[in-house]
C-alpha cells in the first residue's frame, strides 16, 4: 500500500522502529532497576544500592523517555557503566526476548476491536439522529 510522505521521508516502519526502541529503553530501565533492587537470579539480581540510586535519581529527573537514544546518552553523562548496562538489556531484551510474532497479532487484533467498536458507535449514533429526526417530523406531521 502507498503510504505518503508523513514521517520526513521516512517508511511508517521507521518510525515504529523509533517507538520501539523507546519502548525497549523504558523496559531495560525496569529492568535493570529490579536487578539492582536484588530482584532475579544470579550475579544479575544482586543490591548495588549506589546504582540503584543514580538510575532511580535519573529516572525521578527524568522521567519520560521520548526519545531513547537522548535519554540514555544523559545516562551515559551522569554514570557511562550504567548507560551501558541499559543499552545491554535493551539490545538484548529487543533481539530474544521481545514477542515480535504475538505483538503484531495483538495489534492487529485490537486494532479490529477498535475498528468494531468505532463502527458500532457511529452506527448506534446514526440511528438516534435518525429517531429523533423522525420524532421531530411525526410531531410537526400532527
Amino acid at each position: 500500500m502507498f503510504v505518503p510522505d508523513s514521517f520526513g521521508g521516512r517508511s511508517p516502519e521507521w518510525k515504529a522502529a523509533d517507538h520501539l526502541r523507546n519502548l525497549f529503553t523504558f523496559i531495560a530501565f525496569r529492568i535493570v532497576l529490579s536487578q539492582l533492587e536484588g530482584r532475579g537470579t544470579g550475579a544479575s539480581g544482586s543490591y548495588n544500592a549506589q546504582q540503584y540510586n543514580d538510575l532511580l535519581q535519573y529516572w525521578e529527573a527524568n522521567p519520560r523517555i521520548s526519545n531513547g537514544d537522548e535519554w540514555l546518552a544523559g545516562l551515559c553523562n551522569k554514570n557511562p557503566m550504567l548507560g551501558v548496562r541499559l543499552m545491554e538489556v535493551r539490545t538484548a531484551y529487543c533481539k530474544e526476548d521481545f514477542e515480535w510474532d504475538n505483538a503484531k497479532r495483538v495489534a492487529v487484533r485490537e486494532m479490529d476491536k477498535a475498528n468494531q467498536r468505532i463502527l458500532s458507535q457511529q452506527a448506534e449514533a446514526s440511528f438516534l439522529l435518525s429517531m429523533e429526526s423522525q420524532d421531530r417530523n411525526d410531531k410537526t406531521k400532527s
